[in-house]
């Protein structure tokens, strides 16, 4: 059980890893500007980074080609200038004369630094029109304020290369990652409590007796009474224990989380710390929403389930304070519960694979009309699966069996152990179980439905006082309605309906009785037992087959003569 758990777990962080990968590998190093200040001609644009912070955007005119093959010559600048940048931290400079000068080239503006010691003379960048129009600032204005930015962000990345800040940063890391290693701690102790009750109910559902199989049956008018019930009783004892389970599994599922969180947001906080990190922290900055749907469409399954637990939960409560509760009803409402959370699993997975896609900014509508493609021709493979569903759909739609009803379906007959949207199991007799997909499901008999009723068809004699067999039977049939062992057993009273055919067997009679599902069969047991008492003790014989036999133009055998 702790493997299965760890391994979805694992599972569960490969998939979140497998995601973010995919996500930074497919960042585009350059995007089409949406400012709205630009001119007619279209423009491309990047960002030049520092340290992985911002200083400033170049750009380059796009044309109506191939906008990938545009996007080189502006790459090429980003990274030229991101060298020379980190070129002039690595040879170091003093900052109290470190300047960032401007040359002036007509339609084009020279980026200098030099601090007149260790740095000569060194050129940064080479600023054009477009780079100062993606900015909405004409291009001197837009050197001034470069200059500055420049300045800014060399003297911040070489103060953030200091020993006294690495220090001071590293003192901080190691306290945030303590913290975070005593609160996982923290909540790894509430998950191992969690995990040994989750454990506990595990061996509690193994230790509930198994369905008990028909094996030891040879027809149906042997089958125990209350077997309904029986199954009744023990799928809501499961049902019960499932529900806590479910539960559990929320509460570990949200410490999970919360570990998750936590060491994301160390990681986050802590490769802001460090000038070679700073990359990190910002790509990890932009996919928090990404780890917010894979998180919350998990988190969204798990309480999903757990309030359809306690949504059937609530309507079975209900159906035990009624004056009648039906057992049927509530086997019906634990199939309707467990093909429901199925169901939801499915679409919320599909809506965070969905999510997760349109996160990675990966074309939806394309894959989807290829899924479309792929599906329409998968489907004529799969067409008795996709009816199987539709017919598993209707059956549970139109009430014609649940879990625990005896049905008959002409291939197969027996309890239903277990059903879902594509198969219906039966448990037949000897044990045998019966796997039938519903789309081979045409006529259900069920037998265990609502009611039942028992058509009893016996012959008298003729010799027998027929007044006095019908009384018999019908204060027999009186005599056992009225006992406290049968009373709840049989639904209506007796319904006589007298003499229903004359044969060579007797005067035929008829009779029924309604009882409750699945309760005809001991019913009709007992009945019969006390009718055959009733007639011995009153001398009604019961019919017995008669065939008379005659011979023509031979002499009478006893002819009076010795």
């Amino acid at each position: 059980m702790q493997t299965s758990q760890l391994l979805r777990r694992w599972v569960a962080l490969c998939l979140l890893t497998f995601f973010l990968t995919i996500n930074f590998v497919a960042i585009a190093p350059a995007k089409k500007s949406p400012n709205p200040t630009l001119a007619e001609t279209p423009l491309i644009q990047a960002p030049i980074q520092l340290d992985g912070r911002i200083l400033f955007h170049v750009a380059a005119a796009a044309s109506s080609g191939e906008s990938t093959k545009l996007l080189a010559p502006v790459q090429m600048r980003v990274e030229s200038y991101e060298k020379k940048l980190n070129q002039i931290i690595r040879t170091g400079f003093n900052p109290q004369t470190l300047e960032i000068v401007a040359q002036d080239r007509g339609e084009q503006t020279i980026i200098i630094a030099r601090d007149g010691k260790q740095l000569k003379e060194q050129k940064i960048a080479v600023i054009t029109e477009m780079d100062a129009r993606i900015h909405g600032l004409s291009l001197p204005d837009f050197v001034s304020e470069l200059t500055t930015d420049i300045r800014l962000g060399l003297l911040q990345a070489q103060q953030r290369r200091q020993p006294t800040y690495l220090i001071r940063q590293s003192l901080v890391s190691g306290g945030i990652a303590l913290l975070c290693f005593l609160i996982t701690l923290f909540i790894a102790y509430f998950q191992k409590r969690l995990q040994n009750k989750f454990v506990r109910r595990c061996e509690k559902i193994e230790a509930l007796p198994a369905q008990e199989s028909l094996k030891n049956f040879n027809n149906e008018s042997e089958i125990p009474a209350n077997k309904q019930e029986q199954i009744g009783n023990l799928t809501e004892q499961k049902l019960s224990l499932e529900q806590k389970q479910n539960l559990n599994r929320l509460q570990r599922g949200i410490l999970h989380i919360v570990q998750i969180l936590i060491w994301l947001v160390a990681l986050t906080i802590v490769s802001g710390f460090f000038p070679w990190t700073t990359w990190l922290n910002l790509w990890l900055i932009t996919k928090w929403e990404l780890v917010g749907t894979l998180l919350g469409i998990y988190l969204a399954i798990r309480v999903s389930t757990v309030l359809i637990d306690r949504l059937f939960k609530t309507w079975l409560d209900r159906l035990s304070l009624t004056p009648t509760p039906s057992q049927r009803r509530a086997l019906r409402l634990v199939t309707f519960s467990r093909v429901l959370q199925g169901l939801i699993v499915y679409i919320l997975g599909a809506i965070g694979i969905i999510l997760a896609l349109d996160h990675l900014d990966i074309p939806i509508a394309p894959l989807l009309a290829g899924a479309g493609i792929i599906g329409f021709a998968i489907s004529f493979g799969s067409q008795n699966l996709i009816r199987d569903i539709i017919n598993g759909s209707l059956i549970l739609l139109e009430d014609q069996y649940a879990i625990g009803d005896f049905i008959d379906v002409g291939s197969a007959s027996g309890l239903v152990e277990e059903m879902n949207l594509r198969i219906t199991q039966l448990r037949g007799l000897n044990g045998r179980l019966s796997t039938i997909p519903n789309s081979n499901i045409t006529t259900v008999h069920n037998v265990s439905k609502d009611w039942a009723r028992i058509e009893f068809t016996f012959e008298i004699s003729y010799n027998a006082d027929l007044t006095k067999a019908l009384s018999v039977i019908s204060e027999t049939a009186e005599t056992m309605q009225k006992d406290p062992e049968w009373q709840e057993k049989i639904v209506d009273p007796v319904n006589l309906l007298g003499v229903n055919d004359l044969d060579h067997h007797g005067v035929q009679i008829l009779m029924w009785i309604k009882t409750k599902p699945l309760q005809h069969w001991s019913v009709g047991r007992e009945f019969r037992r006390r009718l055959k008492l009733a007639f011995d003790a009153e001398n009604i014989a019961f019919g017995i087959p008669r065939q008379s036999l005659s011979w023509e133009n031979y002499p009478p055998i006893f002819d009076g003569q010795k």
